[in-house]
């Protein structure tokens, strides 16, 4: 799986080659009359290069909104009691500084609503809080508290989705390419602060007297917001919150054609075989399990169904030594008969 060529093999887990490993039917897999494929797979597909491109936007608009630092500079409209254009600084820190408060909220919220709304309408639905921002800040014409509370709202979107964007691509990307896809969160956020010095440079020389020179700056944020709502609705759920909530299918779907492979191919079928591992697990901690003592406790909560969509056998609690294990365990091709 190692290495720069287009495609990824699975050589080294396929032990026997002449025999091909059966998939038994207590894991979310192929039935048991079906074999699991260990052919090779794109290293990229249409799907993960869209998603790259495109869930990121979420981190060109981080860049964009904190890189507009020079806003209150920009902004000119009089201020008592002199009438003089411009903010003074305790404003201008106010401006600057609700920003990033408004960011430190909305990252803590955000993560308890993707749970309960799923991780793609959350994503949609921060990115009108953003835009709401916005539309806040360019209304302003000489109230700045009004610039303070727009900055403040579109803060809460930017922190929301500086932790939706990576938790997207993290639950949907595949294994090979994922710590890459993730990273393009990272370089949007760069290209996001370029624009917007390129942005303001070019207002604030050019229309230096007139309101232009910030609503400008702020209106064209309004494309990355649309560009990102509208075009997360052309992806589907994430495959971990549709097995949380127990459609199964979808999940598996979904990977299909992240991975653009079949049903029976041992990377969708591992990936599944995870999924449901590493969500019984959470769902044991969270009902009290690990508690040290030795007792059986019943299975995982209501929506996170074992392998095969049925309700998981008691299960004894662990220490944290068998937690450990069981967070990290993973089935070898071997142990699939």
């Amino acid at each position: 799986m190692l290495g720069m060529s287009t495609h990824v093999t699975f050589d080294h887990v396929n032990v026997d080659k002449n025999e091909p490993e059966k998939a038994s039917s207590h894991v979310d897999g192929p039935s048991t009359a079906e074999t699991l494929d260990y052919s090779p797979l794109r290293r990229l597909t249409g799907r993960s290069i869209a998603m790259g491109a495109l869930v990121s936007m979420g981190g060109l608009i981080f860049g964009y909104v904190v890189a507009n630092a020079q806003l209150p500079r920009a902004v000119r409209f009089p201020q008592p009691p002199n009438g003089k254009l411009g903010f003074s600084n305790t404003r201008s820190g106010l401006i600057v500084g609700l920003l990033s408060i408004g960011t430190l909220v909305g990252a803590l919220i955000a993560a308890p609503v993707a749970d309960k709304i799923g991780r793609r309408w959350s994503i949609c639905l921060w990115t009108i809080i953003v835009s709401v921002g916005f539309v806040i800040q360019v209304a302003a014409s000489t109230v700045w508290e009004q610039i303070m509370a727009g900055r403040l709202v579109a803060g809460f979107g930017v922190g929301a989705l500086s932790l939706l964007v990576p938790m997207y691509q993290a639950e949907t990307a595949p294994p090979w390419i994922r710590g890459a896809l993730v990273c393009t969160y990272q370089l949007f956020i760069t290209l996001g602060i370029f624009l917007a010095a390129c942005f303001n440079y070019g207002t604030y020389t050019h229309q230096q007297n007139s309101s232009a020179s910030w609503r400008i700056v702020i209106g064209l944020g309004w494309l990355w917001t649309i560009m990102l709502g509208l075009g997360i609705l052309l992806f589907s759920e994430t495959p971990r919150f549709d097995y949380r909530r127990g459609r199964i299918d979808e999940a598996r779907r979904t990977l299909m054609r992240v991975y653009g492979a079949p049903a029976n191919h041992y990377a969708v079928h591992l990936q599944m075989e995870e999924i449901g591992s590493k969500l019984r697990a959470e769902s044991q901690i969270k009902q009290g399990a690990i508690r040290g003592d030795h007792h059986h406790v019943p299975g995982p909560a209501h929506g996170v169904p074992d392998r095969a969509g049925h309700d998981a056998p008691d299960v004894p609690a662990a220490d944290g030594s068998e937690l450990l294990l069981l967070l990290r365990h993973r089935k070898s091709p071997q142990h699939l008969k």
